[in-house]
C-alpha cells in the first residue's frame, strides 16, 4: 500500500475489551430506504418466478440484472420490472454458467458473472467475449473496470493444524492469474469440525473483507470483526487517503435468536445444497459484527452498514469521513424477513434481495427518502 495523506476520523476513546449487552443505542434516522416495486411472482410467467437469486445490479441504463443461481442464468427487466431477457443457461461451454453468483458492469454496459467455473466476459449487447479461470481459487468480483480488469476479492486456503488458514486478498486483475495490483491483504483460521462434527467459530472473530469501488477507481474496505469498528479508502494506485475508526464503538453480543437463526440459515443453505445430512453442527461467534458492508452512491458517498444495532441501518459518510447522515431500511409490511435482505448500493441505484426465503423470492427496488 502507498503512502500518503491520511485522513484520521475518531471518536472519543473507550476500552473495547468490555462486551455490551444484545443491542446497541440506534443511531437518530435521518433518512429511508422504501420498497417502491418488485420482481418475482410465486407462480405464472416462469420469467417472473426466481428459484435462488444471489445478486441484482442496476446497468448503466438502469436496468436490472438478476443472478439466479438454482436457474443457472441472468434475468434482466425494465426499471419497472418488465421482462426483456435472459442470459446464459446451466452448462460448461462458452456463455453457460455453473452456479453464477455475481454480476458486475462496466460504465459503458459491459458485464462480468463471476461463476464457480470463472468469470465470464459479456460485451454490452450481451454476447459472450471470453471467459478466465483459475486452479482453485478465482476471485470475486468487486468491481468491473472499463478497459476490461477487474477488481476482486480473492480467498485462498491452506491446510493448518487447527484447520485452514484463510487469506483475503483485495486487489486489480488485469486477467488470469495473480492480481496486478495488491490493495489489502489478511488471514485468519477456518477451524476443522471436532470428533462430534461440530465447528466452534465461537472465538473466530471473523475478519471478513467487505469491499466496494467508487467510479472514479477508489477502492474501499473494511474487515467484518465484531471487536473494532474500521474503513480504510486508497486511490487507484493503492495510496492510502481514507482511514475511518470509530473509537466509541463496543462490541454486542447476539440474542439467543440471533445465534438461532444463523444456526438455522445455516442448515437451510446446506439442505437447499443437497447437504443437509452431513451431520455438521456450527457453533456461531456470539458477538455481532461491527460492519456488514460497505458501498459507494451516485452522489460519491461511502455507505457503511452497521452489524451491532438493530435493524439494516447506513451509516453515510463522505469522502473526508464526515458522517453525512444514517439512513434505515422500512421493509415491507409487517414482516421481519427484511432483516436479512441483502441490500446493493452503488451509482445505478439501491436494489434488495433476500438472503433466504421461506415464501417466494423477489428483487426489491429501494428509494431514499426523507424522514418525515
Amino acid at each position: 500500500m502507498g503512502q500518503g495523506r491520511v485522513l484520521l476520523v475518531t471518536a472519543f476513546s473507550v476500552a473495547l475489551g468490555c462486551v455490551s449487552g444484545n443491542s446497541a443505542e440506534p443511531p437518530p434516522i435521518d433518512y429511508f430506504l422504501v420498497v417502491s416495486d418488485t420482481i418475482g411472482v410465486a407462480e405464472g410467467d416462469e420469467n417472473y418466478m426466481l428459484a435462488w437469486p444471489v445478486d441484482a445490479r442496476y446497468t448503466p441504463e438502469r436496468d436490472i440484472a438478476v443472478v439466479d443461481m438454482m436457474k443457472n442464468t441472468i434475468l434482466f427487466y425494465t426499471p419497472d420490472g418488465e421482462f426483456i431477457r435472459d442470459v446464459g443457461e446451466e452448462g460448461e461451454g462458452p456463455g453457460r454458467f455453473s452456479t453464477p453468483l455475481g454480476i458486475r458492469f462496466a460504465s459503458d454496459g459491459a458485464f462480468m458473472v463471476r461463476c464457480t467455473n470463472g468469470i465470464s466476459c459479456f460485451s454490452s449487447d450481451y454476447e459472450f467475449e471470453d471467459r478466465m479461470q483459475w486452479p482453485l481459487f478465482g476471485p470475486r468480483l468487486i468491481s468491473t473496470l472499463a478497459n476490461g480488469n477487474f477488481i476482486g476479492l480473492q480467498q485462498v486456503m491452506d491446510s493448518h493444524a487447527r484447520g485452514y488458514i484463510c487469506t483475503y486478498t483485495i486487489g486489480r486483475w488485469d486477467g488470469e492469474g495473480d492480481p496486478s495490483l495488491t490493495y489489502h491483504s489478511d488471514q485468519y483460521i477456518i477451524p476443522m469440525p471436532d470428533e462430534n462434527g461440530v465447528m466452534d467459530q465461537s472465538e473466530r472473530r471473523d475478519q471478513k473483507f467487505f469491499s466496494c469501488v467508487s467510479s472514479d477507481g477508489r477502492v474501499f474496505f473494511a474487515p467484518g470483526s465484531p471487536e473494532g469498528f474500521e474503513v480504510i479508502g486508497v486511490e487507484p494506485d493503492g495510496t492510502l487517503f481514507l482511514h475511518i475508526e470509530d473509537h466509541d464503538y463496543q462490541p454486542v453480543r447476539k440474542t439467543r435468536e440471533e445465534i438461532q437463526e444463523q444456526i438455522d440459515y445455516a442448515q437451510s443453505t446446506y439442505n437447499r445444497l443437497g447437504e443437509g445430512n452431513s451431520g455438521l453442527s456450527i457453533r456461531p461467534d456470539p458477538i455481532k459484527p461491527s460492519i456488514l458492508g460497505v458501498s459507494i452512491d451516485a452522489q460519491n458517498r461511502l455507505w457503511v452498514r452497521l452489524g451491532s444495532v438493530p435493524g439494516i441501518v447506513f451509516r453515510v459518510y463522505d469522502m473526508t469521513g464526515e458522517v453525512l447522515f444514517h439512513a434505515g431500511v422500512v421493509g415491507p409490511g409487517d414482516d421481519p424477513g427484511y432483516l436479512d435482505w441483502a441490500v446493493n448500493i452503488d451509482e445505478n441505484g439501491f436494489l434488495a434481495i433476500p438472503q433466504y426465503s421461506e415464501d417466494y423470492y423477489r428483487v426489491y427496488m429501494l428509494e431514499l427518502v426523507p424522514r418525515d
